[in-house]
């Protein structure tokens, strides 16, 4: 990696001078770059680079546009790794909304998807589950229909969406998404597989913050020791 930094740093130095600070060539080299320097934990100076490169992007070709989309998506996942919620849930709005833009894929885009869960997973450590709940209940509901039944993926975002729907004391509805997200996996793994019991542990739990203890006795035998 301290190579390919000095290579790239030097890439970019070289653009800059050649053909200035806002050329999409440019930027392009200061986006990777920055991906470089976040390897090597050089968040700082990677915050800088993924900045100037998202915003440059977004205004040379269009918000919209698939590189600016990777750099608004990188630029927001440093946010997020920072703990810098605010802008994290902002950046990742903003990617969200420029891939709905796009007439070509739009719902069909993984990039999507990603925006939606960044931002939802920032709103829920802003404590905004009203904000996070939507955003999660619409990756569910893709997540479910293009992928297979109990895919990681769909798990992990069903178990979101049941965390914000408890904090948001909507019971009912986080056991519904629960006994579907834990049918599916059961299905597709059985009943001693570690994520099977995972799922069993999360409508333990849901019932033990609803005040059920008979289901959630019933529910721990399944979730293994």
């Amino acid at each position: 990696l301290e190579e390919a930094e000095a290579l790239q740093r030097n890439a970019v130095e070289h653009a800059r001078a050649e053909l200035g600070e806002e050329t999409v060539a440019t930027l392009m080299a200061m986006s990777a770059y920055g991906r470089t320097l976040r390897k090597l934990d050089r968040l700082d100076e990677a915050k800088d680079l993924y900045v100037a490169a998202a915003d440059g992007l977004a205004e040379q070709l269009g918000a919209g546009h698939p590189d600016a989309l990777v750099a608004a998506l990188n630029c927001a996942s440093l946010c997020e790794t920072r703990n810098e919620w605010d802008e994290a849930v902002r950046r990742f709005a903003d990617a969200a909304t420029a891939t709905e833009a796009q007439a070509e894929f739009g719902e069909s885009s993984p990039n999507l998807y990603l925006a939606l869960l960044g931002e939802a997973r920032c709103a829920m450590e802003l404590g905004d589950h009203a904000r996070a709940e939507p955003l999660l209940r619409r990756v569910v509901d893709a997540y479910r229909r293009d992928r297979r039944p109990g895919s990681n993926r769909t798990q992990s975002a069903e178990a979101r969406l049941a965390r914000s729907l408890v904090e948001l004391e909507r019971y009912e509805d986080a056991e519904a998404v629960l006994l579907v997200s834990h049918e599916a996996v059961l299905g597709r793994r059985g009943p001693d597989h570690d994520r099977t019991r995972n799922a069993a542990a999360r409508l333990v739990q849901l019932y033990e913050r609803w005040e059920k203890p008979e289901k959630a006795a019933a529910w721990r035998q399944k979730s293994g020791p």
